[in-house]
């Protein structure tokens, strides 16, 4: 694919990367974990696919983009009725 793109196309890559990351945002918003990872995923692959990844701020890119990937935006939560609970408790017995 990357003979599709002639010379100067580069704003047309880092558009298209900005969309995958916006994408990846409203994900999040939405608290959609597997759709965040796979736009993570496209966004890795599509900046290690055009951009110069070997430079210093290729590098720092691709590993913030690896800590973005770790995170699980829609973790598991603990109940609210059981720290309720403990609070009433808690408050009855320093009446």
């Amino acid at each position: 694919q990357q003979g599709l793109l002639g010379l100067g196309q580069d704003g047309i890559i880092r558009q298209s990367l900005r969309l995958m990351l916006e994408k990846a945002q409203l994900d999040v918003l939405m608290r959609e974990n597997s759709l965040y990872q796979q736009a993570m995923a496209k966004s890795q692959d599509w900046f290690q696919r055009y951009a110069v990844t070997d430079s210093r701020q290729g590098q720092t890119l691709t590993g913030e983009i690896n800590q973005l990937r770790a995170i699980d935006i829609n973790p598991v939560l603990p109940a609210l009725s059981q720290s309720l609970a403990l609070i009433n408790q808690l408050a009855a017995s320093q009446r």
